[in-house]
C-alpha cells in the first residue's frame, strides 16, 4: 500500500514570520520521541545584506536544565545573501543524541534578513500514519482522482 508523504512526516512550524533584524532566532524545540530524523527548512524573505545561515542544537530536556548545544556539522555552508531574497536553507539531521532539537537562524550581526518561517519535518518513524502538529490546519490526500473540480 502506497502512503502519502503526509502519513510519514510530521510537520511543525517552529518559527513564525520575523521582521528584518540582526539577532539570531532560536526556534521552538521539537520532541524527537518516536522519530529518528528531522529536517529544518528556513524560508527567508528580503535579505538586505550579509550572509545568513542556519544550524541545529539539541537538549535532553528542552533547555530546562540541559542547555541547548550545537550539533556538529549542522551549519549550512554558503547561507543566503542579498541576491537570495525569498530563498530557503535546509539542515537535515539523522539520529540526534538528545530528545529535543531546535533550529537557530544565524543572522549576520551587521545586516538584516527577514525570516518568513522555519518548518520542522520529523521523519523515520514506525508509528504510521503520523499525527500532524496543531500548526498544520489541514492535510488533503488524494489518489488518482482524475481531472475535474478540485
Amino acid at each position: 500500500m502506497a502512503a502519502h508523504l503526509s502519513d510519514l512526516v510530521k510537520t511543525v512550524r517552529v518559527v513564525n514570520s520575523t521582521a528584518a533584524g540582526t539577532t539570531d532566532i532560536n526556534s521552538t524545540g521539537v520532541d524527537m520521541t518516536g522519530f529518528d530524523a528531522v529536517r529544518f527548512v528556513a524560508v527567508f524573505g528580503v535579505v538586505t545584506n550579509g550572509t545568513h545561515k542556519i544550524k541545529a542544537q539539541q537538549s535532553s530536556d528542552d533547555g530546562s536544565s540541559d542547555t541547548y548545544a550545537y550539533l556538529a556539522g549542522s551549519l549550512t555552508d554558503t547561507g543566503v545573501v542579498a541576491a537570495d531574497d525569498e530563498d530557503m536553507l535546509i539542515t537535515d539531521l539523522i539520529r540526534p543524541r538528545e530528545r529535543y532539537v531546535r533550529c537557530v537562524v544565524d543572522r549576520d550581526a551587521s545586516n538584516n534578513a527577514e525570516v518568513d518561517a522555519v518548518i520542522a519535518e520529523l521523519y523515520r518513524t514506525r508509528d504510521v500514519p503520523v499525527t500532524q502538529d496543531s500548526t498544520v490546519k489541514e492535510v488533503v490526500k488524494t489518489v488518482h482522482n482524475g481531472e475535474g473540480t478540485a
